[in-house]
């Protein structure tokens, strides 16, 4: 939504920093000028005569520099405005719905420049970003040009970010996106192994490899020519296997296999020393278990697939840096090899256990060495609620699913200190939950779904004293809103889904019985999802046919 600016903006002289989506000057175009202390704009909408870009030059002051809606007319206009900035860092140029030509052709004051960002096509690639020394982000969208970008770009001395989208239409195979010493492709390309290798060869500085949403991809063995190589992504790609030379990559940190086909880690992956994030979908070290431990830089892994030995649990115990760990196909035989291994991880602070199938019991006794942990995420059944979470006073998070708890978890959760986040869903089976007064004193944010035999919740004066946000989806046994929920001041946002009908009803602004519990709450949210909507939709279309035909006179 474009945002009018009013004329009296004016009179605030010292404004520095003037900030929106989409903000326009057009009813007081020739006030922006006045305001000559502004040092960033963001984003400016250009009206049709270009009497806003003329002010532009009056703003001596502009750091950085963000317009939308410019047209090829405006061209003459913008080089001589931009000319006045001498101090302008960063500038943002997006053409009228994406399809002006971006033509300028002279703008040689623009040493200071650090970032820019060019959305609109391009005839040719401009000669001055060649000599823009301090560049060190470079955007192109839309540019749609012809002809290879790289050659004026490759001896820009300070450029660490290049990205292109849409940018090229070269022949296929040779379309290039991103560079940071940073390279990728658009969701439409299709890298050849003969450009990859061109390409690798001009970049051997290269730290950061993006090959995100390459389609089809097959990784070359010049890969193991980048040396510095710090972050590599592969993902959303088509690549099914990690090259042997991932193991040549020494100074690796960062590996991104997530929404990939990639699930086997190869043995060379031990020789990356320096790697710190492993990220993917689901990997698994089976076929080289005993080489994890080695991997002692590590600080994030996730999604890991543990083997049926628990051989790659032991193995974790070793990574004595982990701060994020997120493992799969948990079983409860596994449960002393876990207890075991987290007592090493000093540094841990979010864990993510996902039960085998769903179906194993997660029973963890011993785990008091959890003193820095701020996320829990447990997937799976619990027999009951594990003491020793209650003991996490640093704990921000905590997500239970399918854990099938039959007594109320809320009496070993409502005094942890910090805890900001509850989620439950699939977690609870029994009928009533009770929040107690003074009980979850932080609690910003609180979500139950999927609780099918709860039927009551009841929250006394002055519990959830800080609640925001409640979300209620799916327990159709519960036909009335909570009893209590008029106390809870700070609540913002209501949100329910697929709820009961009478629910719904009770809390209808037109006339609901609950609706003054309500009341004082910003924004409620009724949502149902497209199986339930079509549901109802068809009781009440029976129900208005029933009546129709009741209500026509009988035949004699």
């Amino acid at each position: 939504m474009v945002v009018d600016i009013p004329k009296e903006i004016r009179k605030i002289r010292k404004l520095r920093y003037l900030l929106g989506d989409e903000i326009s000057f057009v009813a007081t175009k020739d006030c922006l000028g006045s305001m000559t202390f502004l040092e960033k704009i963001r984003v400016l909408r250009v009206d049709d005569e270009g009497v806003v870009i003329r002010e532009l030059g009056k703003l001596k002051q502009l750091r950085n520099m963000r317009i939308s809606g410019f047209r090829a007319e405006h061209t003459k206009t913008l080089c001589s405005s931009i000319h006045e900035m001498q101090f302008l860092e960063v500038l943002h140029i997006h053409g009228d719905y994406g399809h002006q030509v971006i033509d300028l052709p002279h703008m040689s004051s623009l040493s200071t420049l650090r970032k820019l960002f060019l959305h609109g096509m391009l005839k040719k690639m401009p000669n001055w970003i060649s000599q823009l020394q301090n560049l060190v982000k470079l955007s192109l969208e839309h540019s749609n040009l012809t002809n290879d970008p790289l050659e004026s770009l490759k001896d820009l001395p300070n450029l660490l970010f290049l990205s292109m989208f849409y940018a090229y239409e070269g022949q296929p195979g040779t379309k290039i996106i991103e560079c940071k010493r940073r390279l990728g492709t658009s969701s439409s390309s299709a890298l050849s192994s003969t450009s990859l290798r061109k390409i690798f060869s001009k970049y051997l500085p290269l730290r950061v490899l993006d090959f995100e949403n390459v389609v089809p991809l097959n990784v070359p063995k010049a890969l193991l020519n980048l040396i510095h190589l710090k972050y590599l992504c592969f993902w959303n790609s088509w690549i099914k296997s990690l090259p042997k030379s991932i193991g040549n990559l020494q100074n690796l940190e960062i590996l991104d296999v997530r929404r990939t086909m990639v699930v086997d880690i190869p043995k060379e992956i031990r020789k990356i020393r320096k790697l710190r994030y492993l990220l993917g979908d689901e990997i698994s070290f089976v076929a080289t278990k005993d080489c994890l431990g080695s991997m002692t830089f590590l600080e994030k892994i996730r999604v890991l697939r543990v083997d049926d030995e628990g051989v790659v649990i032991r193995e974790l115990g070793k990574l004595k840096q982990l701060r994020n760990m997120r493992i799969s196909g948990f079983r409860a035989e596994h449960t002393k090899t876990l207890c075991s291994s987290i007592h090493e991880m000093q540094f841990l602070e979010v864990l993510h256990i996902h039960g085998d199938y769903g179906h194993q019991v997660i029973d963890l006794p011993h785990m008091s060495s959890l003193s820095t942990l701020r996320k829990l995420f447990l997937h799976g059944m619990l027999k009951k609620m594990p003491n020793w979470i209650s003991q996490l006073q640093n704990l921000v998070k905590l997500s239970l699913e399918h854990s099938n708890l039959t007594n109320d978890p809320l009496e070993s959760l409502k005094d942890l200190p910090n805890l900001l986040f509850l989620s439950m869903f699939y977690a609870y089976e029994g009928e009533t939950l009770y929040f107690k007064d003074g009980g979850f004193r932080k609690l910003k944010k609180l979500d139950l779904n999927y609780l099918f035999q709860l039927n009551s919740i009841f929250i006394e004066r002055g519990a959830l004293q800080s609640l925001k946000e409640l979300g209620l989806n799916r327990i159709p046994k519960l036909r009335k809103i909570p009893s209590g929920i008029q106390h809870l001041e700070k609540l913002q946002v209501l949100t329910t889904k697929d709820m009961p009908i009478e629910f719904e009803k009770s809390i209808a602004g037109d006339g609901g019985q609950d609706h003054w519990m309500i009341r004082h709450v910003p924004r409620v949210q009724i949502k149902m999802s497209l199986r339930n909507t079509v549901a109802k939709a068809n009781d009440m279309f029976r129900s208005l046919l029933k009546d129709a035909l009741s209500q026509q006179p009988a035949r004699i």
